[in-house]
């Protein structure tokens, strides 16, 4: 079996140890840490949530304090960092990886720098080490139908991240990768089309396990040559893994942050709505129909039709359009009971019809375009080829300062402000969490 890819992740994990970091790394570096912190702290406001902490912290206490709640050990506040980061669907992603490579990373990192006292370029340089192992292997490692790409080959993003946290040289993070290639999870689509949130536990698993590869290849313990071959060949079919980005390049430089709460794919349709009621206002009574035209992938993973739980919701194109057009944008609050219930919500919603715009599916472009009407005519439309987050339009400072005390204030207080500007403009040298702050203690 060639292994190349496996000789390709090693060259990157060697890249990214011995390599200075690039501002633009650095930057996003920043940008993914403090977004999916600030994901997280909006998530574990949900009561499962804070049931889920109260039970860890009822059988084991350790130093890291993740606000509002006990202080843990660093596995469990990652997992709990984790599953709170994805409650509301509002967390990075990368296209070509098609999954979530920095959600995997960032909250073992997190956790771990709250542990060991990571200073802010460590913590940089270990979430660089998992985005850059997580992208490329969900590049080239793509699931079966029917499965959820959560807590699949994302495990080798929290296993590099964390095994960096450790100082492992870059053989043994790699050794700790083919551990993790010899268990990674099946994980299924199924729970999102049943509305059961069981599908938020596949994250905080994969910081268990791969917290635990990291300490296991920190002893020596290392799994075996090939490992990521034979797992791609027996779990996923793929006989011949293709090239994936140079060593060199840094793919969390092309990853996205979320402008809205809810699965990527729904975010262009939103956009457009959001675009068509701007040019041309107008009341949710005046619509009775609302046409929206999208790639094909976009049908696949995220047509879920007249959703009644919140993760139903968002991996639903239609109720995201129809909740933006009453709420007037798409956030958590979205996913609560009282808009899940709204009567008009669910009147658009199902007024939505869904059609592939092929010229996107055949150009393998995102994008979309939402028509609405009423008595079978036009009253508006609006066409996007791009969303806040996007490649060609990344978040800047200033935007994900906004998001993140948005999501963190009702958490942090008057604390967010602070720990904003910490995460983004302190020097590589500081702690990773400004003292006093209430999430390292």
């Amino acid at each position: 079996m060639a292994q190349e890819f496996e000789t390709q992740v090693r060259a990157t994990i060697e890249d990214v140890e011995n390599a200075p970091v690039a501002p633009a790394t650095e930057r996003r570096a920043r940008h993914v840490l403090l977004d999916t912190l600030g994901c997280a702290l909006a998530g574990l406001r949900a009561e499962p949530l804070r049931a889920l902490s109260a039970r860890y912290s009822a059988v084991e206490t350790g130093t890291v304090r993740v606000p509002g709640l006990a202080p843990l050990p660093a596995a469990s506040a990652a997992g709990l960092l984790a599953i709170g980061a994805c409650w509301d669907e509002a967390c990075e992603g990368h296209a070509d990886a098609h999954g979530r490579p920095g959600l995997h990373a960032a909250p073992a990192v997190l956790a771990l720098g709250s542990a060991y006292r990571l200073d802010l370029a460590g913590a940089i340089k270990a979430l660089v080490t998992g985005y850059e192992v997580g992208a490329r292997a969900g590049a080239v490692l793509r699931i079966r139908p029917g499965m959820h790409v959560d807590g699949s080959w994302g495990l080798f993003a929290t296993t590099a991240a964390a095994a960096c946290v450790f100082g492992v040289a870059p053989a043994g993070i790699l050794g700790a990768v083919r551990s993790a290639a010899c268990q990674v999870p099946f994980s299924l689509y199924l729970p999102i089309t049943t509305g059961s949130f069981a599908r938020n536990t596949y994250l905080p698993h994969a910081q268990a396990a791969g917290l635990q590869l990291a300490h296991a290849a920190a002893a020596g313990i290392l799994g075996p040559a090939g490992a990521i071959d034979v797992y791609a060949e027996k779990a996923l079919g793929i006989a011949d893994l293709p090239q994936s980005a140079a060593p060199t390049a840094r793919m969390i430089e092309t990853g996205y942050l979320k402008a809205y709460a809810g699965v990527k794919h729904a975010h262009y349709p939103v956009a457009a709505v959001l675009k068509a009621l701007r040019d041309q206002p107008m009341q949710p009574a005046d619509i009775d129909k609302i046409v929206i035209r999208i790639y094909r992938e976009a049908i696949t993973y995220c047509s879920n039709r007249a959703p009644v739980e919140p993760i139903q919701a968002q991996f639903s194109m239609s109720y995201a359009v129809a909740a933006a057009i009453v709420l007037g944008d798409l956030g958590p609050q979205a996913y609560e009971g009282r808009s899940l219930s709204d009567p008009t919500i669910r009147r658009l919603e199902a007024s939505v019809q869904i059609e592939e715009a092929p010229e996107l599916s055949a150009a393998n472009k995102r994008g979309a375009e939402v028509i609405l009407m009423h008595d079978g005519k036009k009253l508006a439309s609006a066409q996007v080829d791009r969303v806040l987050g996007d490649v060609t339009q990344p978040f800047d400072d200033d935007a994900v300062r906004r998001k993140f005390e948005a999501y963190a204030a009702p958490t942090l207080g008057g604390d967010a402000a602070g720990i904003a500007d910490h995460f983004l403009n302190a020097a590589g040298t500081s702690p990773l969490f400004p003292a006093p702050s209430q999430t390292a203690v």
